[in-house]
């Protein structure tokens, strides 16, 4: 039921991994089938939904990643400091 549930929730964004080991970033949703891109090159690979066997990191994740990735945000000491030593 956990492996029919994840396969039914897959979303352009997730990095899988097939049953025979490939791995990619989904492109593309349809009812039975994904695209997936891999490699270098992009390549891009049509595969059923039931050769999924896991979800490496999901689209969530990697979004949330993402706003963690932003330049830090400077404190106001180092805004101060900054501002003095351009004076």
């Amino acid at each position: 039921k956990e492996t029919t549930k994840m396969r039914d929730s897959l979303q352009v964004g997730d990095e899988i991994t097939t049953i025979g080991g490939i791995v990619g970033e989904i492109v593309k949703v349809k009812e039975e089938t994904i695209t997936i891109e891999t490699g270098k090159d992009r390549t891009k690979i049509k595969l059923r939904r039931s050769a999924v066997r896991s979800v490496d990191v999901y689209a969530a994740e990697k979004r949330g990643d993402n706003k963690k990735a932003d330049a830090p945000k400077k404190d106001k000491k180092t805004v101060k400091e900054e501002t003095e030593s351009a004076e």
